[in-house]
């Protein structure tokens, strides 16, 4: 007698166990905690920006929708609404943990911490924080020409990490 319940399909024939879309999974030849190759940007570029067909699915709304019959329209308009335009927000998430790690927010804020502000005595010039955190945006610049000369990175996945790198620095320096 087979088993019973919640593990009946479990251990069926395999063609009942075979999902139609496989599991997604990562390949161990991708790291993406080395600090080296900006975690994993390069992959992280292929993976994301394939996603990206969405903008040629755009450019052919206007073709698609004059060939498709009036009863399916409103599948079309739901594909577009719900997975074509929201395709590029995948960007922020995907690409955030490479702005987050790639420079030393906890450094700049530990420096700032050491800060003598003392309003009376006002300096010409600006404090050593600020130069570590020009030469950490530096470095991280030279790090994305680096990838960049194995994979491109489009101006919106450039645009997206320097956004989040802008906004986790002022997050610290308000901090």
């Amino acid at each position: 007698q087979g088993p019973v319940g919640e593990n009946a399909g479990v251990h069926g024939p395999p063609e009942d166990r075979k999902e139609k879309v496989p599991s997604p999974h990562l390949s161990q030849m991708v790291i993406l905690t080395d600090s080296g190759t900006l975690y994993g940007l390069a992959q992280r570029v292929v993976a994301t920006e394939s996603v990206f067909l969405a903008e040629q699915f755009e450019s052919l709304q206007s073709h698609l929708d004059t060939m498709m019959p009036a009863a399916k329209k409103p599948f079309l308009q739901q594909f577009y609404s719900q997975t074509v335009s929201t395709a590029s927000e995948l960007r922020k998430p995907i690409y955030w943990i490479v702005a987050a790690k790639a420079i030393d927010y906890e450094q700049m804020l530990l420096m700032m911490a050491g800060v003598k502000w003392d309003i009376k005595e006002i300096m010409s010039q600006h404090n050593v924080y600020v130069d570590v955190l020009l030469k950490e945006f530096e470095q991280f610049n030279k790090r994305i020409g680096d990838v960049s000369r194995h994979v491109r990175i489009p101006l919106p996945v450039s645009n997206v990490l320097w956004e989040h790198c802008i906004r986790l620095a002022n997050r610290t320096l308000v901090e």
